[in-house]
């Protein structure tokens, strides 16, 4: 599959899809893939000059502004070897290779620690307000085989491994979905 965007882009998200069906799967199902390594455009110290500079800090949104004060507050730099560990397809497809694990996140659990307390860069997944086409969104759920999110891409675009797990009401795949029985997979292997 040859990439929806730009090169040299990321693809960033929304929940809301335009134009999704009723019925459609667009309720977070826990599977912890988009918080277990984070990459970003930027690097802490260039995010720490922008809010300490007043000519660049009064241009910045509230968005940008939550999202670099977070980053600085709780993401911690981890090598692009790391990251592979953890989730080869993330590292494979971020093309600036800035990866960070946040001290919010709990591994084992796959849980939050400050869920009500959320940036928008977390908030927003997977659509952060873009209208996208269908490949755009795919591409960007790529490295998070288990992500409910799925269930909103035809199935024609679902690479061979994806497998999302239900939704938290129980619900289960789809039929045709990957798994064919509807049960869900068996948690992946943390290597933190």
């Amino acid at each position: 599959m040859t990439m929806p965007f730009p090169e040299g882009t990321i693809p960033v998200f929304t929940v809301d899809r335009p134009g999704a069906s009723p019925g459609s799967n667009t309720v977070c199902n826990g599977c912890g893939g988009c918080c277990e390594i984070l990459s970003l455009q930027g690097k802490p110290d260039s995010y720490r000059y922008v809010l300490e500079t007043p000519a660049l800090a009064e241009r910045l949104t509230e968005t940008n502004r939550a999202n670099m004060e977070f980053a600085l507050r709780h993401l911690h730099p981890i090598s692009v070897a790391l990251a592979a560990r953890i989730n080869p397809r993330k590292a494979w497809q971020d093309v600036h290779g800035n990866f960070y694990l946040c001290d919010r996140y709990d591994v084992t659990a796959k849980r939050c620690m400050a869920y009500d307390e959320r940036p928008p860069m977390c908030t927003g997944f997977p659509r952060y307000g873009l209208p996208l086409t269908d490949e755009q969104f795919a591409a960007g759920l790529a490295p998070y085989a288990q992500c409910s999110f799925w269930n909103d891409v035809p199935r024609e675009l679902w690479p061979d491994y994806v497998d999302p797990l239900p939704s938290p009401s129980g619900e289960a795949r789809p039929p045709g979905a990957a798994g064919g029985d509807g049960s869900p997979s068996p948690p992946p292997v943390s290597v933190c």
